[in-house]
């Protein structure tokens, strides 16, 4: 089974893996400047990356993360909405399992705790044995007293992994373990 992970946002997270075999974690930037409000090129950014992927490897299951606005903007939140309908359209026209995970859900199942930190998904990331793909080391730095942030690294290609390619190894493991049950 070949499955998509995605951390929805201007930055993406995202984590491909076939067949328990890792192929790609990483950020796409889908737009750097404020995009116009009558038709935002961040999606079509989007739903031009999906199509290839899909085109180059028939993904079976597209996974993102839930995200409930309360006290976002409404700029933010139309953006996030916008996004996740270009997941729902890949779905609808290739006929690929969608779902997606609540944020406090992905954030429980990943450390134990729904209120997780960013700190809190690296840390539980580079413990976890399963996640063979990445490497951590801790930044240097004075941090006040608190544990130091950790750097994550993809060891394939050597490029540091943001929050939102954590958040997608998370997804991608909650997605496995979830369509298991």
């Amino acid at each position: 089974m070949k499955i998509l992970a995605l951390d929805l946002g201007v930055h993406t997270g995202y984590a491909l893996e076939a067949d328990d075999y890792p192929l790609a974690c990483g950020t796409w930037t889908l737009g750097v400047e404020k995009a116009n409000r009558s038709l935002d090129y961040r999606i079509r950014v989007l739903w031009k990356t999906l199509q290839t992927l899909h085109k180059g490897f028939k993904i079976d299951r597209l996974v993102w993360e839930d995200v409930q606005f309360q006290s976002a903007g409404c700029a933010q939140t139309q953006l996030w909405a916008s996004l996740r309908t270009v997941c729902w359209f890949m779905g609808i026209e290739h006929a690929i399992h969608l779902d997606c995970c609540p944020v406090q859900t992905l954030k429980k199942w990943a450390t134990g705790s729904g209120g997780a930190t960013k700190d809190d998904m690296a840390r539980h990331l580079c413990q976890n044995p399963r996640f063979k793909l990445v490497e951590c080391a801790l930044k240097s730095g004075k941090n006040k007293g608190k544990p130091a942030p950790l750097q994550v690294l993809d060891t394939v290609t050597r490029s540091l992994l943001d929050n939102n390619a954590v958040d997608a190894l998370h997804l991608l493991g909650w997605a496995k373990k979830t369509s298991t049950e």
